[in-house]
């Protein structure tokens, strides 16, 4: 009951929180990468960085969730150190934003990464029910070591 329970959650999340952050993202980046005429181009160069880390991090983000969707603790253990290494990415990317703010001199960078700060939500869901899970494995491993 209790996993079908995590289950419906995560897809919940998922489904309110991922589905529309990327969306936006990807509407922000059609607005982004082809640039004005005549803006700084400096400018577009931050905002255009950010955006391609932040697509680093949707990366990361959707390959843990699919994993874990899929699978499980287990199917998560199994992902790709590229997948681990883009959702890191994508963590750092937010909690930069949420702990320096608004900086004046990488305006676009923090914007960008501030929006993705909900997505943090189901990753810890995720980190959560992988530290869970090793606490009951140790919690059972004990137990079948008294009894047997």
């Amino acid at each position: 009951m209790l996993k079908k329970l995590n289950t419906i959650l995560f897809i919940a999340e998922l489904v309110f929180i991922g589905a529309p952050i990327t969306l936006l993202a990807m509407f922000g980046a059609v607005l982004t990468v082809p640039g004005v005429p005549g803006a700084n181009t400096d400018y577009l160069s931050i905002k255009q960085l950010a955006m391609l880390t932040a697509f680093v991090g949707l990366y990361g983000f959707w390959g843990m969730s699919i994993a874990f969707a899929h699978g499980g603790v287990e199917r998560v253990r199994r992902t790709s150190w590229g997948v681990r290494i883009a959702a890191a990415v994508g963590v750092l990317m937010s909690l930069s934003s949420v702990l320096y703010g608004r900086s004046p001199q990488a305006d676009a960078f923090f914007a960008i990464a501030f929006s993705g700060t909900p997505l943090l939500i189901p990753l810890a869901h995720i980190l959560v029910c992988i530290v869970t899970d090793k606490a009951m494995r140790e919690r059972r491993e004990q137990r079948d070591a008294v009894t047997g």
